[in-house]
């Protein structure tokens, strides 16, 4: 089923037009393949895209033309799409927004689009979060009807992406092990000197994680508690506070801001400390 459906994918991609194909976007749906560079929304409603996203079962391509054609509309404030006359955010549109940004290398659009759902687009005193919402500000009630309609994944998105932005579980990886984040999108400061993260029972497909993360001479100290099997790579990220890359860790291999350590390695440890810098 995969297969015929990345094989219909790439008929699509395939499909664009000369222009499309220089502007770097992708087509949202099947036959959405002669479309104008500079006759773009910010806003697009289509379940092709958003689907893809929600399923966590990301294209590399499909993910960069999508966010190509956001750059290129414009029309965006604090990493969201606006649509209308007045400016206005679809809440629903950012969970697929949110879905394709934490599968980035660079945490910060994730951050910074997660930033400006909880300040624009939820009430600030219930914490409704509507289908769409009026920028920079607006009450219930307030411009269409529809637009203040209770939309669940609008509701439970800001507590998806928080979560994510300190568990996000990594599925789409054919033929490889599925890989556990931890602290993917923390911000830097969470790392600075004097502050701790700590989370207990977290759920995830492999059982129930914990970990603390706290700094430790001259670099972090993280300790993590592991179910027992434990069958996926764990992928642990520290942002330190002056941007630069990690140099060192006691387990793993380093790469950029994170520490890798494969599933084969794991196995049968329950508790594990890592020193990195």
């Amino acid at each position: 089923m995969r297969g015929k459906i990345e094989r219909s994918l790439r008929t699509a991609l395939d499909a664009r037009d000369d222009a499309m194909k220089r502007a770097g976007i992708t087509p949202f749906h099947p036959f959405d393949t002669a479309r104008k560079p500079e006759e773009l929304s910010s806003y697009e409603n289509h379940r092709f895209m958003m689907d893809w996203w929600t399923a966590d079962w990301g294209d590399p391509a499909l993910d960069a033309g999508h966010f190509t054609h956001r750059r290129l509309a414009g029309e965006q404030l604090l990493g969201m799409n606006t649509d209308g006359h007045y400016p206005r955010t679809s809440n629903f549109m950012e969970h697929g927004t949110l879905a394709g940004r934490i599968r980035e290398d660079d945490y910060r659009p994730f951050l910074l689009a997660l930033y400006g759902n909880l300040c624009y687009a939820m009430d600030s005193g219930s914490r409704y979060a509507p289908e769409d919402a009026l920028l920079p500000g607006n009450f219930p009630g307030e411009g269409s009807h529809y637009a203040w309609s209770a939309v669940i994944n609008s509701t439970l998105q800001p507590a998806m992406a928080l979560r994510w932005l300190l568990c996000w579980e990594e599925h789409d990886r054919p033929g490889v092990a599925p890989a556990v984040h931890l602290q993917k999108a923390a911000p830097k400061h969470w790392f600075a000197r004097g502050q701790r993260i700590a989370v207990e029972r977290c759920p995830t497909r492999f059982g129930e994680l914990g970990w603390v993360t706290e700094p430790s001479g001259n670099g972090w100290r993280v300790s993590v508690e592991l179910p027992a099997p434990f069958a996926a790579d764990l992928v642990v990220h520290v942002h330190r506070p002056d941007g630069k890359a990690l140099t060192r860790s006691s387990g793993g291999t380093v790469r950029g801001s994170a520490v890798v350590l494969r599933a084969a390695e794991l196995s049968g440890t329950r508790r594990l400390v890592l020193d990195v810098a």
